[in-house]
């Protein structure tokens, strides 16, 4: 990852499509130490009433290899992970190989790919390995304040000040018990909300749907794409009102880097819209700009998958006007570089009951030489989708 680096000069990714492409490459590194944060404050979504969020948008830096071997760093919206589970053990812990995972005499040591690459690398073996996204959300439900609880209902209470810890939790509604004892209570609370392929993938379609929104004039459904350039040569590829492709052979064109045909660079392209709104004063939109996740309210909720699994689907019951989040809120991204930072090799030692690896440092290796451990690509390495975990599916 790229900890320690000047933020001003790395790319700063605002749009979900190409922060999305970007973290298709490797996973993040860094170190351990705020495994514990990640049980507090957790997004849950209900399976009955939906929650009301507004996704925050970080700058949380990534490290991409390139097909050359060499990396490119990037400041996305989101945090990118990868999750071990140990089906064995039933705990889970954050992979720790670092940018280069999957390939060999590159990757930093990590139990969990050694445990999952042992059993095969496959599917409903004893580990499992999944790649996450992390993003900030902030639920503008009701919440009140309540005394911790440890695992067998105890309150926590803390040594230094000798007084309970205390957590924010979401109003229950009728019946609520802190509300009839009269807890403290607030509207809108920070939350982090950790998703796999599967429910971000249905997030990223969703933005689609909120794309139809304008930034600039928040006009609802004014915005459509006219074409889409080579950010090379700056050539169209696609031009909509000429192009025979179908909605559904551009929407996979336009999804990652495609070769373009001008040039022959392999490149994400670059989208050219249009806006038919207003602005309030009657005026034309003076500049086109989609809106996206990070623009505006949205309601969804958890749908259940077929009994006996553990896998689920959301469902996206609307979303509000396009606005900034109310300062009152206060709404900052988390600081996830902590939160879900490796799981540190002794941790991993004791999590997984298995012996620490070779502590025998990598030597850089020549591009020309990257060679992958386990066959096929450098993305096929963690496509292990199965498992558990604490995370959302």
């Amino acid at each position: 990852m790229a900890f320690g680096k000047d933020r001003d000069v790395l790319k700063k990714v605002t749009s979900l499509r190409e922060a999305s492409n970007i973290s298709r490459g490797r996973r993040p590194k860094g170190g351990g130490g705020g495994g514990w944060m990640r049980f507090k404050d957790q997004l849950k979504l209900s399976t009955v009433e939906a929650d009301t969020v507004r996704f925050v948008p970080g700058e949380y830096p990534f490290t991409e290899v390139l097909e050359d071997g060499t990396t490119q760093d990037s400041l996305l919206p989101y945090l990118t992970f990868t999750e071990h589970f140990d089906g064995k053990c039933h705990t889970s812990g954050i992979c720790s190989a670092g940018p280069y995972v999957g390939y060999k005499d590159k990757a930093e040591p990590c139990l969990g790919c050694d445990i999952f690459w042992e059993s095969g690398g496959k599917k409903g073996g004893r580990m499992s390995s999944r790649d996450m996204k992390a993003f900030t959300v902030l639920n503008l439900g009701t919440f009140h304040e309540v005394d911790e609880v440890d695992a067998r209902g105890n309150v926590k209470i803390s040594d230094k000040t000798k007084k309970p810890f205390t957590q924010w939790v979401k109003c229950s509604g009728r019946r609520c018990d802190a509300c009839a004892q009269g807890k403290p209570t607030k509207k809108g609370h920070l939350q982090h909300y950790a998703v796999g392929y599967g429910h971000f993938n249905q997030i990223k379609e969703y933005s689609k749907t909120v794309g139809q929104c304008c930034k600039t004039c928040r006009s609802k459904d004014t915005v459509r794409e006219i074409a889409y350039l080579c950010p090379n040569c700056k050539d169209a590829v696609i031009d909509i009102s000429t192009t025979h492709l179908t909605n559904e052979e551009i929407a996979k064109m336009v999804d990652g880097d495609v070769q373009c045909p001008h040039c022959r660079q392999k490149v994400l392209l670059e989208e050219i819209v249009e806006c038919t709104g207003s602005m309030p004063n009657g005026s034309s939109c003076p500049e086109a700009v989609r809106a996206g996740i990070f623009d505006v309210d949205i309601s969804f909720k958890k749908v259940a998958g077929p009994e006996g699994t553990n896998q689920s689907t959301l469902m996206f019951t609307g979303f509000g006007p396009v606005s900034e989040i109310d300062p009152v809120y206060d709404a900052k991204p988390m600081d996830f570089e902590k939160m879900y930072a490796p799981t540190p090799l002794e941790q991993q030692a004791e999590k997984f009951k298995a012996p620490l690896p070779s502590q025998t440092p990598r030597q850089p290796v020549p591009a020309s030489q990257v060679s992958h451990a386990y066959g096929g690509t450098a993305g096929d390495a963690v496509g292990n989708q199965g498992g558990g975990g604490m995370f959302n599916r």
